[in-house]
């Protein structure tokens, strides 16, 4: 993976964004940052976000004003956003309940190594912390805006 250069594929569109090499872009990346080894599959859609390195986005995935950090753990079979899944929104000026002084501009933060399940929803100014996801979406498919997982 680390021995390629950046790949746009036939449906993948970059617009204002900083793309880095090692990259699969084959969705719709915009205003955003994309680190290394990344891949992002057909029909998701990254806009207003920074995707830390390994980060998986499957296909029909939708991620707004969010960051996601790194994925340490590569498998080749999982998403860190899951098929269809949706993180982050369009709206403004909303705060998180548990960091309101540090999550206030409607930014969602996910950490390290965590697998949103397929059509998953995250809100805006939500966080959560490292490994978490995966536990809190085993029998629930939405956190709701400003929640976190902690």
């Amino acid at each position: 993976k680390l021995n390629r250069f950046a790949l746009l594929d036939e449906k993948g569109s970059i617009k204002k964004s900083f793309i880095s090499d090692h990259c699969y872009i084959n969705g719709k990346v915009e205003n955003s940052i994309i680190f290394p080894g990344v891949d992002i599959e057909e029909g998701a859609v990254v806009i207003d976000s920074i995707i830390l390195p390994f980060v998986k986005i499957g296909p029909g995935a939708r991620i707004i004003n969010s960051i996601i950090d790194e994925s340490t753990v590569v498998d080749e079979d999982r998403y860190n956003a899951g098929i269809n899944c949706r993180i982050g929104n369009e709206e403004k000026f909303m705060k998180n309940n548990d960091f309101p002084a540090m999550l206030s501009s409607s930014i969602t933060l996910i950490g390290k190594n965590n697998y949103i399940k397929e059509n998953g929803i995250i809100g805006a100014a939500c966080f959560i912390a490292s490994e978490k996801a995966e536990q809190y979406f085993k029998d629930r498919s939405r956190l709701n805006d400003g929640e976190s997982v902690l």
